[in-house]
């Protein structure tokens, strides 16, 4: 999550979609991310606060952002995010969670083949499990409750250095720059996501993502 009042952005941050390079990238123009046990707080208070006040956490999908701020200054930003193929995106979620902060976890996804890790992902949180482990689609972080897409600027992972590019010139950034930094370790770069799936797991990830196919103009077949 970024928000620039300077520059009138908004940085929408869907898990595993390049986010460590856009917030290196557009970090600079943000407001300063202060934290406060008040303002962590009132995060979760039923009253709007203002886009130089309210507090956002790392992954608020854009709906938090138009109840806390309101649907009319929401508007007013230039909302963006960045998208990923669908199987793809699985894949490297599913690998990144090896590696997750949360030991428990992250030692559980070890273990698991990537079928049973989607059979995982579809099951309801417990225990330690947040929803970062039990991730959502896409779309969950673009929409409203009725499925209508909020984010006015959608960069794709596959071309991603050209759409921000357009997104930056837009907004009048100066000095923009795009670095790759990616967190994910473990994923084999001589492994194309494509060798992951069966028949078997092409059809959970068609159903997990089946809004992101509709909503994103990804192509459902592999």
């Amino acid at each position: 999550m970024i928000i620039s009042t300077q520059y009138n952005f908004i940085f929408v941050h869907i898990p595993k979609t390049a986010g460590m390079s856009v917030t290196d990238a557009f970090q600079k123009y943000g407001r300063p991310q202060g934290r406060s046990l008040l303002r962590s707080f009132s995060r979760r208070l039923p009253f709007r606060e203002s886009p130089a006040k309210a507090h956002f956490r790392y992954h608020d999908p854009a709906s938090t952002f138009v109840r806390k701020l309101g649907p009319e200054v929401f508007e007013r930003f230039l909302s963006f995010s960045v998208v990923r193929n669908p199987f793809d995106h699985a894949v490297s979620h599913y690998e990144y969670m090896k590696q997750f902060r949360i030991k428990d976890i992250a030692e559980k996804v070890g273990q698991l083949s990537f079928e049973e890790y989607l059979d995982y992902r579809r099951q309801p949180p417990r225990g330690k499990d947040t929803i970062f482990a039990r991730l959502p689609n896409q779309s969950h972080y673009l929409t409203d409750g009725a499925g209508t897409l909020l984010v006015k600027r959608l960069a794709r992972f596959e071309r991603l250095e050209a759409d921000l590019s357009a997104i930056a010139e837009e907004l009048a950034l100066p000095e923009f720059r795009l670095r790759h930094i990616n967190k994910t370790k473990s994923k084999s770069e001589k492994k194309p996501y494509q060798d992951y799936y069966t028949p078997q797991t092409e059809a959970i990830v068609r159903e997990i993502y089946k809004p992101d196919f509709a909503l994103l103009g990804y192509d459902d077949s592999l």
